[in-house]
């Protein structure tokens, strides 16, 4: 893990509001889950908004039980607790094929009317400036919950915002899953959430139909 140093990407992200007009560089999108290919809403909100997600998430990434928790390999096949995965994004072809996606505007949905908010299962907040890029993603609930555990907006047509009207939807302040520069992917306690947002089960198939065939080739090769 020594190419990667995870109080100094929470040093440069905490201070990610010191920069003017900061909440340019935010932007926020739900998304659905599915099995092949996942929907990505992307949502419009004010300065307001992008102010109470941001003081949200510096909160979370400077616990001590996040900056200071154990970082180790991710395992696909060992879960680890009490632990961050670390996932180098080029050893997974996949994984940088669903980050494209979330890059590529074409890709985005900018309509939700007529969705209901329990459609959505995950919200991502994507932070750029000139030196890094970061996505954030979360849990999405419209589930009253307690507030030490939730951020509470309104949900419209392709819009949110934090205030005290009817119909609130609530965004999780657990980070689950912390992207960095398109290289990394920290996961924080949340490998399920991890291998279906990136679809690492179509992966692990696809090794596996491989490793069948081939040793299929070789017991045909021996029997021969």
């Amino acid at each position: 893990m020594s190419d990667f140093d995870l109080n100094n990407v929470i040093s440069k992200l905490a201070a990610f509001d010191q920069q003017d007009g900061f909440e340019r560089k935010i932007e926020l999108f739900l998304i659905v889950v599915k099995k092949k290919k996942n929907e990505i809403y992307k949502q419009e909100s004010d300065n307001k908004t992008k102010k109470v997600l941001f003081e949200s998430l510096k909160s979370e990434i400077t616990k001590s039980g996040f900056k200071n928790r154990e970082i180790m390999s991710y395992d696909a096949v060992l879960s680890k607790k009490n632990t961050h995965e670390l996932v180098k994004v080029n050893e997974y072809p996949n994984v940088l094929e669903k980050l494209n996606e979330f890059n590529n505007e074409e890709q985005y949905l900018t309509s939700t009317k007529g969705l209901n908010e329990d459609k959505f299962h995950m919200y991502m907040i994507s932070l750029k400036d000139d030196n890094h890029n970061y996505k954030v993603f979360g849990n999405f609930s419209n589930v009253k919950e307690l507030k030490k555990k939730y951020l509470f907006g309104n949900f419209s047509n392709s819009k949110i915002e934090f205030s005290d009207k009817n119909n609130i939807i609530g965004f999780n302040k657990k980070i689950e899953l912390l992207v960095v520069d398109d290289k990394y992917v920290l996961i924080n306690q949340a490998e399920a959430k991890f291998e279906s947002l990136f679809k690492m089960n179509a992966l692990f198939s696809s090794q596996a139909t491989k490793i069948l065939k081939e040793n299929i080739k070789i017991q045909s090769i021996f029997s021969d």
